[in-house]
């Protein structure tokens, strides 16, 4: 759902060479039909013009489950972004002043 409300990608990018490349080059090998395009799974996200969310808010909604899921989601660059477990705020240990 965060790929697609985003238009970001996970990194490190897991695809094949092939994909990697299509990327790199606009999309240009699946238009010319050397490749197959990359299949894309089902977020689950309807885009309606009456909906009742903008993609602002959902992605604002979908940020805030993460965090209360201990997910940590940090931009890469201007197209990616990592996936990670976030620190717990205070691990049991208080500060004592020093």
């Amino acid at each position: 759902m965060y790929m697609e409300l985003t238009g970001r990608k996970v990194w490190p990018n897991t695809n094949r060479l092939a994909s990697s490349l299509d990327e790199a080059t606009g999309g240009r090998l699946t238009r010319w039909r050397l490749i197959a395009p990359a299949p894309q799974p089902d977020s689950g996200i309807s885009f309606h013009a009456d909906g009742a969310l903008t993609a602002a808010e959902t992605k604002v909604l979908v940020e805030a489950a993460l965090t209360r899921a201990n997910v940590q989601v940090t931009p890469v660059g201007r197209k990616h972004f990592r996936i990670g477990t976030a620190a717990p705020p205070n691990s049991g240990q208080k500060d004592r002043g020093r």
